[in-house]
């Protein structure tokens, strides 16, 4: 439907048409029967319990299976939903705990916003030349303290050889105490001396002479290995200091690497952000292709109608791409004051923003249509379109030609106007609101001829309606109340006052793609960077591997060096000891030898020698044990130096690597200051991200959940429907049960009258029948067979010959005497009565104790099948 108005022209979209514009509300189908009318559900019940009685045990089993198939589908989608849920509701705590993680991130991002003044960043630049500085004068110090450290090693090392001679020393002269004192005792024993004895103690003096050279060979050979032992000590030990310094360059190194590194992986995240934002960015462009052909045109060239069968494919080709920039800004509702929903409050810069992106959206239609892009938009369109939104005052989806008009002179009057109004649907950020303004369009342009054909909507929104005018003037707004969203098109009488402000500049999708192609062109560098200074950590990882197993072998061959010369001086320790023992033998042996073969006289010179001989020895004893307590002393002094100075070089190492580690935070600093804004933004994205994660995971936990009742509830009615198929199988059963103990009773009791009909006497008196007791039958008693049947063809008795009663043969004698006549004609024996009530007919009569029989068989089988409480409830 168009409406004219001078030249404006107003086109109403018809709300069926425009209905996918809205956001759809599931609807909930009534329950129906096969004939499509409404049933309720105790309806459906009371019918099923009326048919219950037609199912065949069989068909009630087939139920009852198909009932407990059901059921089982039913609790497998249970327990699978169950898991679900379960698994939802982890995945929302942990987006949680990460919306936790960003917000606490963020706030110290934008409290670092705070801290980066100019003057705190030149702080921290000055503490940085400090801190390096200080860095370099730690290392100084830690070159000096290993220094030291060797020195005192190296005097440890003297000190502790020392004492090891010295206590080689004093064993010797220990030993050389203990052979003086030998050597008196021999001295005092050689006045009786034979000659045996003289040539063993020439034998012994050989002996000892030979074992002291053998013992002075393997000194020498010793002390040679010890000397080349010593030099290569004196190598391995500079090869430590060495490898200790390379280790330590390659340690500082490594550091340095790995700073380049968090600082070049800094710098390529920040523009990372940036090529992600505006990925993004592009990613959620909307455009609307146009299908070929989607115009008539007349005889001279000129768009003349919308071709309807072409413009339909529109639709299938175009879809809106959700932005989650805009679905985290939020557009606010506010309660109605009448009370009835909320009010739509779009900011100006909101609705000025909806406008720009649509009039971006309209010029790529209007382009690919070959049609000139006219589009401006202004303050006065803005408020144009915002004036009618907001003071239209019709019910339903409907023009509001007063609101219109009173816009029209807001803006001084106009040549041409156009609306098209369509309906919004639930908007609550402006993703919404531009996904219902894309829906909206897209219903306009390729769908518009519900009622009428005349596509007035899209004419307006392809360009057609303003071909001649040098501009269209757009605005787009929402109605705050319903949520419909217009837009309103004119060309105004007075363009000066349209233009106050100027024109505002419609966005273009390649200046997204060129920010795009600049954020990545800046980032391709800092990867290049980043992936060098990774490189270059990985050489200087090697290097600082490579480093400390070249000093841990070079400390492992000192080590091992120290050890072969302690295993050196440890032998030539024992192989002294055992000199100077060879050497006391060899003497103590001559001196015995001399002593045996010295005269008397010179045997108490010898005993006088050999006493001031152990007088000397015992004093030098004395003298070699105090050198020996002086030289520990020394020892423990050294061992004392070397652990100062180890513990000198260990505070060294660590005020280094504390000096380059305060250098390194204050660079991490620095650039944190540097970059706060940067930093804080994509902090900020970050915490966007986590919280549409949050949203999206709690969203799917509410889904799971709603999901997981809805299976219970069905599994709820699976075993309801269950419960009602085994008990109609059970009625059934029952039913069945008491039938076959009907038809048994039947049988008994047939069988038991026809054994009592057996034994049953009549007797034949004339025409007439007498029972055992003398009485005589009615007239209608027959006998078929020799068989007897009362009036009602029921066998009662046998027809028998032998009268063996007294009673019987007078009643017979009376009959066949025409005695008593009257009384045999009217008589009605008593037990025919008894008969009828307690014995179950044999033929298929309609006797109500048939009924009564039946009752009790049935009350029998149903109290041992649990219906007897029932049916003692019911006669209550």
């Amino acid at each position: 439907m168009k409406i004219t108005n001078k030249l404006a022209t107003a086109t109403l979209v018809s709300g069926a048409m425009l209905l996918a514009a809205n956001k759809p509300n599931t609807a909930q189908a009534a329950d129906v029967n096969d004939n499509n009318s409404n049933v309720t559900k105790s309806e459906v019940e009371q019918k099923a319990a009326e048919t219950a009685t037609t199912v065949t045990k069989e068909q009630a089993q087939a139920d009852v299976k198909e009932a407990q198939n059901q059921k089982d589908v039913a609790q497998s989608k249970v327990t699978e939903l169950q898991t679900k849920a379960e698994e939802a509701e982890k995945d929302t705590a942990a987006a949680q705990q990460k919306v936790a993680d960003a917000t606490k991130a963020h706030d110290a991002a934008q409290e670092t916003i705070k801290e980066a003044t100019p003057e705190r960043i030149e702080q921290v630049k000055n503490n940085i030349e400090s801190q390096q500085q200080e860095v370099a004068n730690q290392q100084a110090n830690q070159d000096q303290a290993q220094k030291e450290f060797n020195q005192k090693s190296q005097d440890l090392t003297k000190a502790q050889n020392a004492l090891n001679d010295a206590k080689n020393a004093e064993t010797t002269a220990q030993s050389n105490a203990n052979a003086a004192n030998q050597a008196v005792k021999d001295a005092q024993s050689a006045l009786n001396a034979n000659k045996n004895e003289i040539a063993q103690a020439q034998q012994n003096v050989n002996n000892a002479e030979n074992h002291v050279l053998a013992v002075e060979k393997t000194i020498q050979d010793a002390n040679a290995n010890k000397t080349n032992l010593e030099n290569n000590l004196d190598q391995a030990n500079n090869a430590v200091s060495q490898a200790q310094k390379d280790f330590d360059a390659k340690s500082t190194a490594l550091d340095q690497a790995n700073a380049k590194v968090n600082e070049a992986e800094l710098a390529k995240s920040q523009l990372q952000s940036n090529v992600d934002y505006y990925q993004a960015k592009v990613d959620a462009i909307n455009t609307i292709t146009m299908p070929a052909n989607y115009l008539h045109y007349n005889k001279w060239g000129g768009a003349d109608s919308v071709n309807a069968e072409e413009a339909h494919k529109g639709l299938t080709l175009n879809h809106y791409k959700n932005d989650l920039e805009a679905a985290k800004e939020e557009i606010k509702n506010i309660p109605n004051p009448n009370g009835e929903g909320t009010l739509l409050q779009l900011t100006d810069a909101q609705q000025k923003e909806l406008t720009l992106w649509t009039a971006n959206l309209l010029n790529g239609v209007r382009k690919q249509l070959g049609f000139k892009d006219t589009i401006v938009v202004t303050q006065a369109s803005l408020d144009f379109a915002k004036y009618v939104a907001t003071h239209s005052t019709v019910e339903g989806i409907k023009h509001d030609q007063t609101a219109i008009e009173e816009a029209d002179k807001m803006i001084g009057g106009a040549r041409q106007t156009s609306e098209s109004l369509g309906l919004g649907g639930r908007i609550l950020n402006m993703d919404d609101a531009k996904e219902s303004i894309y829906s909206t369009i897209l219903e306009m342009l390729f769908d518009d001829d519900v009622e009428s054909g005349a596509w007035g909507h899209a004419f307006q929104l392809s360009g057609m309606d303003f071909q001649g005018f040098p501009s269209e003037y757009l605005g787009v707004a929402f109605r705050p109340d319903t949520n419909f969203v217009i837009f309103d098109s004119f060309y105004p009488l007075d363009e000066e006052k349209a233009n106050k402000g100027g024109f505002f500049t419609i966005p273009d999708d390649s200046e997204l793609q060129t920010k795009l192609a600049e954020a990545k062109a800046q980032l391709a560098p800092k990867q290049v960077e980043y992936e060098m200074a990774v490189k270059g950590q990985e050489n200087a990882k090697v290097a600082y591997n490579n480093a400390s197993a070249h000093l841990m072998s070079a400390k492992n061959h000192s080590a091992s060096l120290n050890k072969a010369i302690a295993d050196v001086n440890s032998q030539l320790s024992k192989m002294n000891i055992e000199l100077a023992k060879a050497k006391t033998s060899a003497e103590s042996a001559k001196t015995t030898l001399a002593t045996l073969t010295a005269p008397v006289a010179e045997k108490e010179t010898n005993v006088a020698k050999a006493k001031d001989k152990f007088d000397v020895a015992v004093a030098d004893l004395h003298q070699k044990q105090a050198d020996v307590s002086l030289n520990q002393k020394l020892v423990n002094s050294s061992k004392d130096a070397y652990n100062k100075a180890q513990f000198d070089l260990n505070n060294a190492k660590n005020a280094v690597k504390q000096a380059q580690s305060k250098l390194n935070g204050l660079k991490e600093r620095l650039a944190s200051l540097q970059n706060a804004k940067e930093n804080e933004a994509e902090a900020a994205n970050r915490l966007n991200t986590a919280k549409a994660e949050l949203e999206e995971a709690q969203k799917a936990s509410e889904d799971a959940q709603a999901s997981l009742t809805d299976a219970k509830n069905v599994l709820a009615e699976k075993e309801a429907d269950l419960e009602k198929t085994k008990a109609v199988l059970a009625k059934i059963e029952t039913e069945e049960a008491a039938k076959q103990a009907v038809e048994k009773a039947q049988e008994e009791a047939k069988k038991a009258a026809e054994e009592k009909a057996e034994n049953t006497n009549f007797y034949k008196a004339g025409d007439q029948l007498v029972d055992s007791k003398g009485q005589v039958m009615p007239v209608d008693y027959t006998v078929r067979e020799n068989k007897v049947y009362d009036s009602k063809s029921v066998f009662i008795g046998v027809v028998s010959s032998k009268v063996q009663s007294r009673v019987v043969a007078r009643a017979i004698a009376k009959v066949e005497s025409k005695e008593d006549t009257h009384s045999v004609s009217t008589y009605v024996p008593k037990h025919a009565e008894v008969k009828a009530s307690s014995v179950l007919p044999s033929t298929g009569t309609k006797n109500t104790n048939v009924a009564g029989v039946i009752g009790l068989a049935i009350a029998s089988v149903g109290s041992l099948l649990g219906l007897g409480a029932s049916k003692r409830k019911e006669e209550r």
